[in-house]
């Protein structure tokens, strides 16, 4: 097995759409992408045994950056098992959105981590591969936000719990449609883990 630094090719930035999921009915089924705000993500290949998580902005003093707790870090961790590669990196991640507001950020993040990883390492998988594996990093693998984020547009997720995998279906918006997105002020302690 070789490691992420022996195939390096390059640094890989992406601007990723955060979204919101579980509208209406379609809990953990229908997502949509936000134009605003973004992520930034950026990796670089590392040698193996390198699992580096810097997070840039606001809020990143109340982000856990262990690479086992983090989005992000679990997303690359289920890269490296379905790839083979042991999987270093160093992952910087830009964002001035707090986490635990419904705009889901650790799908954004987990989709970036794994878009720009599959591109820098030249892994070659298509879309469904990698919101599978983005979708990881999400508590019981719901892929709503992460199709969001890697797909934009209104997402339809079909999966049956048995195979873990689904089904997607992407719909583009109408160009003049107009989301009002209410985010509390409010912080959800239960979700808050102590930053490194």
């Amino acid at each position: 097995m070789s490691d992420f630094g022996a195939k390096r090719r390059r640094r890989v930035r992406a601007s990723v759409p955060t979204s919101t999921a579980n509208i209406g009915l379609g809990f953990d089924v229908f997502s949509v992408a936000l134009e605003r705000p973004r992520i930034d993500v950026e990796f670089e290949p590392a040698p193996s045994g390198t699992r580096k998580i810097v997070v840039q902005g606001e809020y990143a003093a109340k982000v856990n950056i262990d690479p086992h707790m983090h989005p992000a870090g679990k997303a690359l961790f289920a890269l490296a098992a379905e790839s083979g590669e042991p999987g270093g990196y160093v992952l910087r991640i830009s964002s001035d959105l707090s986490p635990g507001k419904g705009l889901g950020v650790s799908g954004a993040v987990a989709v970036g981590a794994v878009f720009c990883a599959n591109q820098s390492l030249g892994l070659r998988l298509d879309g469904l591969s990698l919101v599978n594996i983005a979708a990881k990093a999400e508590p019981e693998h719901h892929m709503d936000n992460a199709c969001a984020s890697a797909f934009g547009g209104f997402n339809i997720v079909a999966r049956t719990p048995m195979e873990g995998s689904g089904a997607i279906t992407v719909i583009p918006p109408p160009k003049d449609l107009g989301l009002a997105i209410l985010v509390p002020d409010i912080e959800n302690l239960l979700r808050r883990k102590p930053a490194n």
